[in-house]
């Protein structure tokens, strides 16, 4: 007699309360799989809105807020390349889920880099290198957040995938964010 491995052989050779066990197993599965990739899409809670300035403004508790942003370009800055010159621009902010908002980038943002880190005495977290969403408060509008670890650096690697898009983003206002992870800075990815 033969026997192979198939999907047939194994449902045939279960219990129905195998089967149930082996379905519900899935369906965990699944479920922490989608949550997990939802809370890597969203941006940090304690996100805050920082000026060359040094000052912080939070955001209002509903996630719209207008802010001054020096770092706030236009996307026919970004594809210049030019942000040397003063790009002071007021815009209102809110990345939260907006029903009349038209989501014109829904194909390429939301986006975000990270790595799940491990360290020190069964310590880990999430740094969120960048997130970037779409500015719902605005018509066309794109707000990036990076991390406070390498503010620079993350500006210039979410400013690539930016640049990367096969869209035009002269149209676009981009508004920087600095946010602080779960993770302290002098934790290097080994």
């Amino acid at each position: 007699m033969e026997q192979g491995y198939s999907l047939g052989n194994i449902f045939r050779n279960t219990t129905k309360k195998q089967r149930i066990g082996f379905g519900l197993a899935f369906v965990i599965i699944v479920v922490l799989v989608i949550i997990l990739f939802l809370l890597v899409g969203l941006p940090q809670e304690n996100s805050d809105n920082t000026d060359n300035n040094g000052s912080t403004e939070e955001l209002i508790e509903d996630g719209i807020g207008s802010a001054s942003f020096e770092e706030g370009v236009s996307g026919a800055d970004l594809n210049k390349g030019n942000n040397d010159e003063d790009n002071s621009v007021n815009v209102p902010v809110s990345v939260d889920y907006n029903e009349n908002h038209e989501y014109t980038l829904i194909e390429y943002i939301p986006k975000s880099k990270y790595d799940y880190i491990t360290y020190g005495d069964n310590q880990h977290g999430l740094r969120a290198y960048w997130v970037i969403n779409e500015n719902t408060a605005i018509k066309k509008g794109i707000v990036v957040s990076v991390d406070s670890c390498d503010v620079e650096g993350n500006k210039v690697a979410a400013n690539n995938y930016l640049k990367s898009l096969p869209v035009d983003l002269s149209d676009y206002v981009i508004v920087y964010r600095v946010h602080e992870g779960d993770i302290p800075c002098d934790v290097k990815i080994k």
